[in-house]
């Protein structure tokens, strides 16, 4: 099995990425910290910490947000400090300390509301999701700043959730999953068995509870209760301080639905599938409910079976079960969850684009499991996933200022729908900052003495980077096809893996400017519901021996594809997307004036890539409609840029 290099190790270095990431770090962290305040979720951590006569606000689970900031706030540090976000961590560091309980809590919903009361809900109120996102902000606080290190806060809040709930219950299972990847990061950090065992066990109870229905109904009950509690306490706190200023919170995301989408959801939560409860894991066979509890689930126990050294067999439910995600309910974007309200999975080819959900959490999520399913079994569709998933399924979430985001990524919106600069339950802006920031941890993977390259990104191995070659990579992706791979140290018997995309129609390989064969591309096609196929993705072999200084370039040939969608989705006509490289395109009103989006008809012969003016360095596919019409189509990722727009993906074309 593969081991991955640490993002500590990787330093991203120029191209596309490094203007990503300097955006992620001089103004996206900041915004998110500013909105965090205003919104008054670090103002709990002083209430809970006696620093403040606030009033609680926010949900339940907000904690969670605020340690996202700090974990995506540490990771950038590591590579992008600055006095000003240091002082920031430094500040949320020293509330986390004086807010944490001296055995082990930092929940601040139960802490200032029932000071009396844990563990109450726990399929509806996260405890256990806030303090995995704390162990996880823990972990990369002690990475980032290993002399004053919150790994004793990640540390008491793991012995405490292990000495309440090891060798509990069924029911004692969190709803929202999260603190079983956690622990499983603490336990690779420490070696301490206590924390696999009890990740584990919250994966193994899954789909062994009875009566799960009337257990929700009662705990929903019981969690409405407690609402109505903080509602009366919020009155007379108001009461009795009336010159505090109250927090505003931001508005609801809004998502279209209806009276049998709300029944849907009834019928998922009550039946467990929407927590993924109604099964035990392994045999699962389709992906349903959640889509961000989904993935957390599968890349939680695909990182079990991996850590725990299981053969490659036991890791077949888990690939069938990712295939069938892929196959039959993921949309061309490699986005997840067609359902609002739901916010999860529909049924096999229910990919509306209009109606998709398509959370940019849950295109994180599945990030997660495509990278444990790849260290595993060191296939490329995984990889070749990952990349689409990356670009357009996630990157799409964060606007090009850093400073708005969209939560649900449809594939088709009317005008209504705009980024926005927060959001009531802001779970996707820290969440894909923190991903950004450990971006150098998913482009490579050492096996013996073989270096993989999975992802070409302009990047740099540090001098300690445990492997067998060093290399530093010049890219031009996503826009430019090529990548110069350099050797910097390496040792006698290291071999080179590098990855073909299966978007790629050729590949050009030179050593040294002598060409190298690439082998032909041998993989049966596989058709999707979707339209984007990630099996046909390979990684060919470049043995050495290598000297420093020895040049590897690589240049992947690439057309404009068109991918339709399987005729059962039924879009009728309206079933092709237009494709670059690893880029899904789509056409916004603002750049088409006078055009009916949903009644063109594309030539797709004419269309090719041209430099705009409108993003810089971002190139567009002009063309024109049948009726000789000029048509502009930008990359998905960028749109919802300026201001409201009505946009689609696909089109009917000949």
């Amino acid at each position: 099995m593969a081991e991955s290099i640490h993002t500590s190790d990787i330093t991203i270095t120029g191209g596309f990425w490094d203007a990503v990431l300097k955006l992620n770090a001089d103004t996206a962290i900041f915004h998110q910290w500013d909105q965090l305040e205003k919104s008054g979720s670090i103002e709990n951590f002083r209430i809970a910490a006696d620093k403040s006569e606030h009033f609680r606000t926010g949900f339940f689970f907000s904690d969670s947000d605020v340690h996202k900031w700090l974990d995506a706030a540490c990771r950038i540090s590591l590579h992008r400090p600055s006095p000003a976000l240091r002082e920031r961590i430094d500040q949320l560091a020293h509330l986390i300390r004086q807010a944490q309980t001296p055995d082990g809590y930092l929940y601040t919903y139960n802490q200032i509301l029932f000071p009396q009361k844990r563990w109450i809900a726990l399929q509806i109120e996260h405890e256990l999701y806030c303090h995995g996102h704390l162990i996880e902000a823990c972990l990369s606080h002690d990475l980032a700043f290993p002399k004053e290190s919150l790994l004793p806060v990640a540390l008491k809040a793991a012995d405490l959730i292990c000495n309440t709930f090891i060798d509990q219950a069924p029911q004692r299972q969190p709803g929202h999953q999260e603190i079983e990847l956690a622990l499983l990061s603490l336990y690779e950090r420490t070696g301490n068995q206590r924390y696999f065992d009890m990740a584990g066990q919250f994966l193994d109870r899954r789909g062994r509870v009875r009566g799960h229905g009337l257990r929700l109904l009662g705990a929903t009950i019981h969690s409405g209760l407690r609402e109505k509690a903080v509602g009366r306490q919020k009155k007379a706190h108001h009461e009795a301080h009336p010159d505090l200023e109250p927090f505003i919170l931001p508005p609801m995301n809004e998502a279209p639905t209806s009276l049998g989408i709300n029944l849907r959801f009834m019928g998922s939560t009550l039946s467990g599938k929407y927590f993924q409860t109604h099964q035990p894991i392994p045999k699962q066979k389709e992906a349903v409910g959640h889509s961000v509890r989904f993935g957390y689930t599968m890349a939680a126990e695909t990182r079990r079976l991996r850590m725990s050294g299981a053969p490659l067999e036991k890791f077949a439910p888990q690939e069938k079960l990712w295939r069938e995600m892929v196959t039959r309910r993921m949309y061309v974007t490699g986005g997840l969850g067609s359902l609002p309200v739901l916010e999860g999975f529909g049924r096999d080819y229910e990919l509306d684009p209009k109606l998709a959900y398509a959370e940019t959490c849950a295109a994180i999520a599945s990030l997660f499991w495509d990278w444990e399913l790849l260290s595993v079994t060191g296939k490329a569709c995984y990889a070749d996933l990952f990349e689409w998933q990356l670009y357009n399924a996630a990157l799409v979430g964060v606007g090009q200022n850093g400073q708005c985001y969209l939560y649900n990524n449809p594939l088709a919106a009317d005008g209504s729908l705009t980024r926005e600069p927060w959001f009531r339950i802001p779970c996707c802006p820290s969440n894909i900052s923190r991903v950004f920031a450990a971006l150098g941890s998913y482009l490579y993977s050492m096996d013996n003495a073989t270096l993989t390259v999975h992802q070409y990104v302009s990047s740099r191995m540090e001098n300690d980077a445990p492997t067998p070659i060093q290399l530093a990579v010049e890219s031009g992706f996503p826009f430019e096809p090529s990548a110069t791979l350099i050797v910097v140290a390496s040792q006698p018997k290291a071999t080179l893996r590098l990855r073909v995309p299966g978007w790629a129609t050729g590949a050009d390989l030179r050593l040294n400017g002598k060409s190298v064969t690439v082998p032909a591309e041998t993989q049966q096609p596989v058709s999707t519901a979707g339209g984007f196929s990630p099996f046909a993705g390979r990684y060919i072999t470049l043995p050495g021996p290598f000297q420093p200084g020895d040049q590897i370039m690589i240049h992947f040939q690439q057309a404009i594809k068109p991918l339709r969608v399987d005729s059962r989705v039924g879009l009728r006509t309206q079933d092709t997307a237009l494709t670059l490289g690893p880029l899904v395109y789509c056409a916004e009103n603002l750049d088409n004036p006078g055009l009916d989006l949903d009644q063109i008809i594309l030539n797709i012969q004419s269309f090719e890539p041209q430099p705009t003016s409108k993003f810089s360095g971002i190139p567009a596919l002009v063309g024109k409609t049948r009726e000789e019409q000029p048509v502009h189509l930008i990359p998905y990722f960028a749109w919802a840029n300026r201001g409201k727009s009505t946009m689609r993906v696909f089109f009917q074309a000949n």
